[in-house]
């Protein structure tokens, strides 16, 4: 049930190389890679505990160029639970990034690069399984900026969202949206110009009738998934803004850059003044 909040020895020659293979094989011997080549390997994990890792899943890896994707490459995992890659020659400030799929959720490594005369790097991947059930997902900062343009207030809201599970939210189909719905983010009365940063309407977030619907599943962790939300009210003294949301929200503050503007509310207290990349601002 929804909980609501407001506000990764002597034998012939032949005989011999024969043994000596049977035995490399054995031991799960893999060949060192040759001078000037590169191999990146790692281990997938399942971070659930009654988690299953699945026979050959298919293991990508992405080369980068600052933000641009240079090459890609694919494997399977091995029934160790192991992958890699090799013959790989990473130029210089080249980045790499190892990607699964899992019941149609996506995890990544960490961005990896090699140092100077390194040759292997890895890049383990944790997946998990899934469920439906939102109880232990809750916003653990939510960050609201308010700024005064006019006759408008310009907002913007930033959500961190965590995951207290062992599982990955992916939410529940909804009809309306036509795909899974992890969480909704509602515009208060009278907002205009609501938007989203980076992926937007029609992409993560899909516009309903009376709000919107994120589709991003959440992963288990601290702050593992992201929210920019803007948008604009008609500006005037005595403003009242309501919030509510569909899942728990552990911190709230409001920042004011604004000194010629002030908050009042139940529940509000004044916490001096902070900088900001738009100069000292008044928090709450």
């Amino acid at each position: 049930m929804m909980t609501s909040s407001r506000f990764t020895f002597h034998a012939s020659r032949s005989t011999f190389a024969l043994a000596l293979l049977t035995l490399l094989l054995a031991a799960g011997w893999t060949p060192a890679p040759q001078e000037g080549e590169a191999v990146i390997v790692g281990q997938v994990t399942n971070g659930t505990p009654d988690g299953v890792l699945p026979a050959d899943l298919p293991i990508a890896l992405h080369a980068f160029s600052g933000m641009e994707e240079q090459e890609s490459y694919t494997t399977t995992l091995a029934a160790d639970g192991s992958f890699r890659f090799d013959g790989l020659s990473p130029e210089e400030g080249e980045g790499f990034v190892v990607r699964v799929v899992y019941q149609d959720v996506t995890y990544v490594s960490d961005l990896g690069a090699f140092e100077a005369g390194q040759q292997e790097l890895s890049l383990p991947v944790t997946i998990y399984e899934t469920t439906e059930d939102p109880a232990a997902v809750l916003v653990t900062q939510l960050h609201i900026f308010m700024t005064g343009s006019g006759d408008w207030l310009q907002v913007g809201e930033y959500y961190l969202i965590s995951n207290t599970g062992d599982r990955t939210y992916i939410g529940v189909e909804d009809s309306e949206a036509g795909r899974r719905v992890t969480l909704t983010v509602t515009s208060p009365a009278g907002a205009e110009n609501a938007h989203f940063d980076n992926a937007g309407l029609g992409e993560r977030f899909l516009e309903r009738e009376a709000d919107f619907a994120d589709t991003e599943p959440i992963l288990p962790g601290t702050a593992t998934a992201e929210v920019l939300f803007n948008y604009d009210l008609p500006y005037r003294e005595g403003l009242r803004v309501e919030r509510a949301f569909d899942v728990p929200v552990a911190s709230v503050v409001l920042v004011l850059p604004d000194e010629a503007m002030v908050l009042e509310g139940t529940g509000l207290t004044a916490e001096g003044t902070m900088d900001t990349q738009m100069g000292p601002a008044l928090s709450y």
